[in-house]
């Protein structure tokens, strides 16, 4: 893991902030500015509207009136100066300039860098320099370009509605995962050569710029109208027909602004979304999502069902729905909530779900050691499954260790694997740092296809704690779900990169940095377990990487207990350490042992105070290192933290997780 922020000196690190609070000022005074324009374009449209009801904004006659409107919406982003420049061409146009076109043309703007960048990367010219590790840092910033433009592409291929909760999600988390995918890229030559480093930065420096822009775009959008939401709740001059919209609205933003759209599937995705993902569809048995829940008794089955092709969650078949005492399966017990809202008026009737039971698995293809499967390696039962599913195609591994790096590419859909237990189907690599493998391609197991799903397996990097950074488990899956698995390193062990992650019942053990990366990851239920590092070295858990106050990621662990197999009576052992200058991490209800250092967190070096902009908290912890008295005192950390400020990383806040972690069949809590 590198490209933090342990550089800074103290002189350099309080100009930043000065920068930081300049910045916000600016941001702002740019947000009243934009409020006022958004709401001049909806009077006006709704003027327009009587003269041609297709118009969806005022067309904008004034040049300096829309440079003005331009440079309002840019001074919300960190990149001012390079929007605006990008934006000339739509400045000097003479068609319609509102919020939408602004944002789609932006995206567009990074479309165009990115296929540059891609262009030079495939021309560069190593020269005399062939270490393997510089091309293999090549190679993986090929591959990332790549990843970056099928979701800025997925994002340009959106209906745009900023007041669809879901649809902003999934645009924030495309637009998220692209900005990290281009820093991940320059981080990989951070033990090359100082010509690469320097020439990677500065060839993804506009493109990486352009993609926060628009992700402040959106942000401030979805906040604008998200303030209108609640508005309608309020008694407005409303017609019978809408009774919580202004009469003032025209047609075309009355529709808008009213929520509850019918044309929406499942997941929240309009019907021009562009695809038809339904995560886990079952197409072999209908008895596959079969959900089922106990009270604490035992005795009362609360029902079961299909959760997706009968149109029954798992939520309403298990759950703790219609209990609030909670659900138990194969011995472990989640606490719903029942109905009842939280203090933040949050309800917890979704909290659930169903067993994943392999006697309901039946398998496309089957993966063994001995010959007995359609494969002998898990390599060639992935290269066999089909592009882009939209149903699940379900993968058994039998028990044995498997010897292999598996890469699950980004085309690769939908992919449930399951093995026959995590201390029984492992696979196992030792590509490192040391070695000459970037941090990247380290992974023993990498997944970019979203929706993956997996359980009952083990991931191991055996490389050792000398080799420094050696993954076990890498995912860049959106939508993805781990249950009951056990991933086992020791430096950067299950590096969560991109996208949204739910963990459950799953083992953690490294030192390091041992859960680190830039994904949206709640983990419920798990065993983290720190174990002895190098001689001189302090393990720390968690090392978030979000690079920007917009990306809608975070390190999150619930009702979770840290433990450990090694004697760590003479190490130093933190909750975490910030990787970027927005690192966001939570304990949660989790129960913190006593070798947890008193100060909680460590900066990332020694005498050099993280940036105020860090969101690190602690919220109801137990155990006899749960104690906050000995705390680290740093901006941007709330030992004690309120139930509002804690619900931001649950699986339904954090992940958006109500609309898709109940279809998996996991048992899960949504809310606190």
């Amino acid at each position: 893991m590198i490209g933090r922020y342990d550089d800074v000196d103290r002189s350099q690190q309080t100009d930043a902030q000065k920068k930081v609070r300049k910045r916000m000022m600016i941001m702002g005074i740019s947000l009243v500015i934009l409020v006022g324009v958004l709401v001049t374009v909806i009077l006006v449209t709704s003027r327009e509207d009587k003269k041609n009801t297709a118009q969806m904004a005022e067309t904008v006659s004034s040049s300096s009136k829309i440079q003005t409107q331009l440079n309002a919406i840019c001074n919300l982003t960190l990149y001012p100066s390079s929007c605006i420049g990008s934006m000339q061409p739509l400045a000097n146009s003479s068609g319609d300039v509102n919020l939408t076109t602004v944002f789609k043309f932006a995206l567009k703007v990074v479309i165009q860098e990115l296929n540059g960048v891609s262009m030079k990367f495939d021309h560069l010219d190593v020269g005399n320099d062939t270490s393997y590790y510089n091309v293999k840092a090549l190679n993986d910033c090929k591959d990332l370009v790549v990843l970056a433009l099928e979701k800025i592409n997925q994002t340009v291929d959106t209906n745009v509605d900023f007041t669809s909760k879901s649809i902003v999600d999934d645009m924030k988390t495309w637009l998220s995962s692209t900005i990290t995918y281009q820093e991940t890229c320059v981080d990989g030559f951070q033990n090359g050569t100082v010509d690469f480093r320097s020439f990677t930065g500065d060839t993804l420096s506009n493109s990486t710029e352009m993609a926060s822009n628009s992700l402040a775009m959106l942000s401030a959008a979805a906040k604008f109208f998200d303030g209108l939401q609640f508005k309608r709740r309020r008694k407005l001059l409303s017609s019978d027909q809408d009774a919580d919209v202004p009469y003032w609205v025209g047609p075309r933003f009355r529709r808008l602004l009213q929520f509850g759209n019918n044309n929406f599937d499942h997941f929240g995705h309009s019907g021009n979304f562009g695809y038809n993902w339904q995560p886990w569809k079952f197409n072999y048995d209908p008895n596959f999502w079969k959900s089922y829940g106990r009270a604490k008794n035992n005795t009362t089955d609360t029902g079961n069902g299909d959760a997706v092709n009968n149109s029954v969650d798992a939520t309403d078949n298990g759950g703790a729905k219609n209990s609030s005492t909670g659900v138990t399966n194969n011995g472990g017990v989640m606490n719903g909530n029942g109905s009842s809202g939280d203090e933040n008026g949050e309800k917890n009737s979704g909290d659930g779900g169903g067993d994943l039971g392999s006697d309901y698995l039946k398998p496309a293809l089957v993966v063994a050691l001995d010959g007995s499967g359609d494969h002998k390696t898990i390599t060639a039962a992935v290269n066999a499954v089909p592009e882009k599913n939209t149903a699940v195609f379900i993968i058994y591994v039998k028990k044995g260790t498997y010897l292999e790096n598996v890469n699950i590419n980004s085309k690769k859909w939908n992919i449930l694997m399951y093995g026959d237990g995590k201390d029984k189907t492992i696979v196992s690599g030792n590509l490192n740092a040391v070695d000459g493998t970037p941090t990247y391609s380290s992974a023993t197991f990498s997944v970019k296809g979203k929706g993956f799903m997996v359980k009952d397996m083990g991931f191991y990097n055996t490389a050792g704690a000398v080799k420094h950074q050696a993954v076990a488990f890498l995912s860049d899956s959106d939508m993805s779900v781990y249950y009951r698995c056990s991933f086992d390193a020791y430096q950067d062990t299950l590096y969560s990169h991109t996208g949204r992650q739910f963990y459950k019942d799953c083992d953690i053990t490294g030192t390091v940095d041992f859960i680190f990366g830039n994904a949206a990851q709640v983990l419920q239920d798990c065993n983290i377990l720190p174990r002895k590092p190098l001689s001189g070295q302090k393990d720390a858990i968690t090392a978030q990487g979000r690079t920007d106050p917009n990306q809608n990621t975070g390190i999150s662990i619930q009702n979770s207990d840290i433990g450990s197999s090694d004697d760590l009576s003479n190490v130093e052992v933190y909750l975490g350490r910030p990787w970027k200058n927005y690192a966001a991490t939570a304990f949660i209800t989790s129960n913190i042992p006593a070798f947890i250092r008193p100060e909680g967190w460590m900066a990332w070096s020694s005498g050099v105070v993280p940036p105020e902009t860090i969101v690190y908290g602690e919220y109801k912890n137990f155990g006899p290192g749960a104690a906050i008295g000995g705390r680290v005192q740093w901006k941007g950390v709330s030992s004690e933290m309120t139930s509002e400020a804690a619900n931001v990383f649950t699986v339904k806040k954090l992940l958006d997780g109500d609309r898709w972690v109940p279809k998996s069949g996991v048992f899960h809590i949504l809310g606190l």
